[in-house]
């Protein structure tokens, strides 16, 4: 994978990570479903421009990995601001986001 794209995969584990801690009990808020939102149908986009840019050159862990988070992120769109719903999206979206920054560390990029 070119360095960009690694890079590029790098961000967005950052990214989806940061909307996972959001998704927290202790810090979700109903106010702010609606960004939550934007920023589910922004990662669902930058996941699919991944995996598409990649292509072959992606170990078979990454691309399994990215296309797990994706089918999450599309699959369980919360339809309402209530806390249970987003909240149930940040506990399947935690194995998905473990496993990808696992196989990030594969081409020695680090996730928290």
């Amino acid at each position: 994978m070119s360095p960009t794209l690694a890079s590029d995969a790098h961000h967005l584990a950052l990214d989806l990570h940061a909307f996972v801690r959001s998704l927290d009990p202790a810090r979700y808020r109903e106010e702010r479903a609606s960004t939550l939102r934007q920023h589910l149908t922004l990662l669902v986009e930058r996941v699919r421009g991944l995996a598409e840019a990649a292509g072959a050159s992606m170990l078979s862990s990454l691309q399994a990995s990215l296309e797990e988070v994706s089918r999450i992120l599309v699959s369980a769109v919360p339809q309402g601001a209530g806390r249970a719903e987003w909240v149930a999206l940040g506990r399947r979206l935690t194995p998905a986001y473990e496993a990808l920054a696992a196989s990030l560390a594969d081409y020695q990029l680090h996730c928290p």
